[in-house]
């Protein structure tokens, strides 16, 4: 059926090539004849209906034509490694060339340069083109020099190829290399780069460029060893592997009623917002518009798929950035996907005054899906921040901005909106504040799951910081999607971190623990490694995957078998805090820290110190028969039992002090260090640079031994104790035989 002329001139005059008054102009008719026609209220002559239909589809068949460039663009991953190899080489090489033949003063003015390259060249063959290379300096002369025909160049591709910014325009002036007509040395060095990559295999296939996610993630790494000073640069820089998985985990969710707005270019805009107000380099919309657009290539013709690509970026997919470094890198950077439109924003999402804070205020209950790594650690009160829930609750004086992010994304997010994000583990594990915004996602929010991610996700951003994927819907969600919370911890994400020099390599391991995982979660099952499905998860005091997950299930299981009848640490152990300040006071005192321990044979020793010099962590006393046990990377197994040589020393805060009352203290030292006791300790995580515990979870501990089996080793543990004892003080007698003996020695 054909559509109306009301229709017809709807979609004219909303399109990039008219308005009323150009397509007034073009049918040589008035204005207001066009807004007649476009309301309903009249019809034209059927010569210019014929007209109106031919410029339609005109229009039509130049959209379908403008993104066809995205189909060119094949991810073939074969070879990565040398590719990869490869990219970084070439951009390691451009930059140096900066540092020694321009004129550049800062890291910042280079690498914005090695980007207008990089992507002038990936943009260039990606459309047929012949990328950098000799052609180009081959053809200057007296008039134009090589470093002219260079910057003609990069300035040409992004003529052509930059994507069109829907929110805040960058033109293409903004990415014009910033090189003199005299520079010929430098622009052929620079040209040599290039011509040494092309010869590469595999970085151009017969349909054009076919490394998209390792160029990406390449010049991710480059960004971060760049800006290695900038803290919060590897928020911007999520790993392709992790994209890939969130991205992945919001499709997957998605309801019946959800795809089909989704997939239809007259509704998709029904959905809501796809929002990253974070968006760094836009990875995460990127591979979001690339994953729907090969969902719904097949199920639409060209022109239709055309007409929802455009809708799709014009109104649905959105990215703010509060750096306009971030935005220019971002349009590139999704021109190196085929994407000719990005409705990106120069704005801080967390702005609650302005401009900025009127945009973002706009956004509220509009969101349908919101995909992010957010910058972690920047602070604010609760009073600036505008958090009226926080200001009674007991929190700190400073939040942090990943605290503030999760305020706004609840608010932004429409009933039943996803949010897939990258979270510090401190969310799911901390008190305070980080407790009272956990309640109140409660309160609003469903979890649909949480996957622990191991410490080198980020490793090449510089940051071993523990984080996990926290997935979430807003209330109210249908009661067809109702279900467990699914938790996982992923062990391998798929690749290593080695540091070489100043550099970090990564190196690809294989699949990794994530599709195993994101099949699981698919089928709402637990059947990957290290996962578990959780009733209410949102009504813990712990959301992390590490408590819920990390015990291997036949421990958990023999666990439960024991149930009743096991021995917990609290049962044969207090847990002390006796507190001193040893500063106080003249002389000296003996000083038991970490390194103090002797782990295989759970046996302390202590170093004589000066009150004055005492350390601030320096504050438990302990005494003889104390075990203390390490909440410091408990994964190392620090525990020492405190000999009667030692009673009444200082211990650090580092230490919890148990106080064996119906157990040996050797057995007790040595059962804490067994596996089992040791994954248990682990899954009460709550460090996010390092391991750590809190104390208060020793007592909960179930030790891996009968009750009837505790006499007869306690015997053995008391033999070894006293021989132990023994040779401590065989010990301090040698030592004092021996001084005695120097200073006889000395005085003859």
């Amino acid at each position: 059926m054909q559509n109306s002329v009301s229709d017809l001139v709807e979609q004219l005059v909303s399109s990039d090539e008219f308005n009323r008054e150009t397509l007034a102009a073009e049918l040589g008719v008035s204005v207001s004849a066009v807004s007649r026609w476009q309301l309903g209220k009249s019809v034209p002559r059927p010569q210019v209906e014929g007209r109106i239909r031919t410029l339609h589809g005109q229009v039509r068949e130049r959209l379908a034509a403008k993104y066809s460039v995205k189909a060119q663009i094949d991810l073939h991953l074969g070879g990565e490694g040398e590719i990869r190899h490869a990219v970084d080489r070439l951009l390691h090489e451009l930059r140096e060339i900066f540092h020694r033949l321009g004129r550049l003063a800062t890291r910042a003015e280079a690498l914005d340069e090695v980007s207008k390259l990089l992507f002038a060249h990936v943009l260039s063959v990606a459309n047929k083109g012949r990328g950098i290379g000799p052609h180009i300096v081959r053809r200057a002369n007296e008039d134009r020099s090589p470093a002219a025909m260079l910057r003609d160049f990069v300035a040409t591709a992004f003529n052509n190829y930059l994507p069109k910014s829907v929110a805040h325009e960058l033109p293409p002036s903004e990415f014009g290399l910033q090189i003199k007509p005299s520079e010929s040395a430098l622009a052929n060095a620079l040209v040599g780069c290039f011509e040494r990559f092309a010869e590469h295999p595999g970085i151009v296939g017969p349909n054009g460029i076919e490394v998209v996610d390792i160029l990406n993630e390449v010049f991710g790494k480059f960004l971060a060893d760049s800006f290695v000073d900038e803290k919060q640069l590897g928020q911007y820089l999520t790993p392709t592997e992790v994209v890939r998985f969130m991205v992945q985990l919001a499709l997957d969710d998605l309801s019946s009623d959800e795809k089909n707005k989704l997939y239809s270019p007259n509704r998709c805009r029904e959905f809501g917002l796809v929002l990253d107000p974070s968006c760094g380099v836009a990875s995460f919309l990127a591979e979001f518009v690339r994953c729907l657009h090969g969902r719904i290539g097949s199920a639409t013709d060209r022109v239709g798929e055309a007409a929802w690509l455009d809708n799709m970026l014009r109104h649905v997919v959105v990215g703010i950035d509060k750096s306009e470094r971030m935005v220019r890198y971002a349009l590139t950077n999704m021109a190196m996907f085929g994407i000719p439109l990005a409705h990106l924003r120069l704005a801080d999402a967390l702005a609650r005054d302005g401009e900025d804070g009127l945009a973002m205020e706009a956004l509220n209950d509009k969101v349908g899906l919101i995909l992010t790594n957010p910058p972690f650690g920047a602070e604010s009160t609760p009073a600036d921040a505008g958090i009226q829930w926080m200001r009674s609750a007991d929190v700190p004086q400073k939040l942090t901005s990943e605290i503030l992010f999760l305020e706004r994304y609840l608010t932004w997010l429409r009933p039943g909106g996803q949010l897939v994000a990258i979270v510090p583990d401190s969310i799911l594990t901390n008190q305070s504040a980080f407790a009272t915004l956990r309640k109140r996602i409660g309160e609003h929010a469903v979890i649909r799951a949480v996957v622990s991610l191991p410490a080198v996700t980020f490793a090449s951003s510089g940051t071993t910081t523990k984080t996990s994927v926290l997935h979430l819907r807003k209330k109210p969600i249908a009661k067809a999607s109702r279900r467990k919370s699914f938790v996982a911890v992923c062990l391998d994400v798929g690749y290593s971190i080695a540091t070489r020099g100043s550099l970090r390599v990564k190196t690809t391991t294989g699949a990794g623990d994530l599709p195993e995982i994101q099949a699981a979660i698919r089928s709402q099952s637990a059947t990957a490694r290290l996962s578990r499905l959780i009733d209410s998860l949102e009504e813990h005091a712990r959301w992390d995957a590490g408590f819920h997950a990390s015990l291997p299930l036949e421990l958990e299981q023999l666990l439960e078998r024991h149930g009743a009848n096991a021995i917990r640490v609290g049962d044969v152990a207090s847990l002390v805090n006796e507190r001193t300040d040893p500063r106080r006071g003249a002389g000296s005192f003996q000083y038991i820290e970490i390194s103090d321990v002797e782990a295989s044979t759970c046996t302390c020793r202590a170093k004589t110190m000066s009150r004055s010099d005492a350390p601030s962590r320096a504050r438990k006393v302990v005494r003889a028969g104390d075990v203390l046990v390490s909440t410091v990377r408990p994964d190392r197994r620090t525990i020492g039992v405190v000999g009667t040589n030692l009673d009444g020393s200082v211990c650090t805060t580092g230490f919890g002090v148990l106080r064996p009352e119906s157990i040996a203290p050797l057995l007790l030292a040595q059962l804490m260090r067994s596996a089992s006791v040791t994954a248990q300790l682990l899954r009460h995580n709550i460090g996010i640079a390092y391991p750590a515990i809190d104390e208060k979870c020793l007592t909960d501990v179930v030790l891996p031994i009968d009750p009837s089996r505790l006499g007869e080793l306690a015997q053995f543990a008391a033999e070894i104790s006293q021989m132990e004892t023994n040779l401590a003080a065989k010990r301090l007698s040698l030592s004092a035989r021996i001084d005695r003996a120097t200073n006889d020695w000395l005085n003859q």
